[in-house]
């Protein structure tokens, strides 16, 4: 099983051990009558979607083991709350002694064939299975390191720190947008769903944009995969309330 390295946002020490029921509750307090199991459900939904499209929760992970002839390394599972999503970067360390660690390229396309060799390149069949190429010509231990972005799994009890410091907000109006949205329900509001909803996604892009600077002042040309949405979109202001 992989670990995230250098805490990867997984310690709640800082906020005295909450966990996701604290974001259900807010929402509870909003929503009269919904079901706790309801409001879990769409609650789970968020998350994934937040985390996927946004890349707001990014890690490196591992490390994992480089096998001599196996070139197909799965990802999966991270732990129980935690699930890899999208690499972002891999790198070999230590690799032959040095101290740095090695970049290895990533290719649009599966190679087929070559002789083994130390791994230089990976391809992503599916996005938690990694294939190296050339082959392995031996085992390395325990050195492949993945640079990538983190979603909880449908099961997490514990979300990073920054989910309630920072994306509590996001998180609260995506899933009351979604049940404001339910037909035929004492809480159903078309309007309120349509207004959670616009500052449920202005926050999606504020936090991809932060993520790819790296929550700091660098500039970046980080290209967004297709399922997280238009990678050219203009950050918004964030909305109040």
């Amino acid at each position: 099983m992989a670990i995230i390295t250098l805490d990867g946002g997984q310690s709640s020490a800082a906020l005295g051990g909450q966990t996701i029921t604290y974001v259900q509750q807010m929402v509870a307090q909003q929503v009269a009558g919904a079901p706790d199991t309801l409001i879990g459900a769409h609650l789970t939904r968020v998350l994934n979607d937040f985390y996927t499209r946004s890349t707001a929760w990014r890690a490196n992970v591992g490390p994992y083991a480089i096998n001599g002839g196996q070139d197909v390394v799965l990802l999966n599972p991270i732990d129980q709350n935690t699930r890899l999503q999208f690499v972002l970067g891999a790198f070999m360390f230590p690799f032959n002694q040095a101290n740095d660690p090695l970049p290895l390229v990533p290719s649009v396309r599966q190679f087929l064939g070559g002789s083994p060799a130390p791994p230089t390149r990976y391809y992503m069949q599916v996005p938690d299975q990694m294939v190296l190429y050339p082959k392995p010509d031996k085992s390395y231990g325990n050195i492949l390191y993945v640079y990538g972005s983190l979603v909880p799994t449908t099961l997490a009890a514990i979300l990073p720190d920054m989910s309630y410091t920072q994306h509590a907000d996001a998180l609260i109006w995506g899933t009351l947008a979604r049940l404001y949205m339910m037909p035929k329900k004492p809480w159903s509001d078309k309007e309120l769903a349509q207004q959670y909803q616009k500052q449920y996604r202005q926050e999606i892009l504020l936090y991809r944009d932060l993520a790819n600077r790296g929550y700091g002042p660098a500039n970046t040309g980080f290209r967004f995969p297709p399922f997280a949405g238009r990678a050219g979109s203009q950050i918004l202001p964030r909305a109040s309330g």
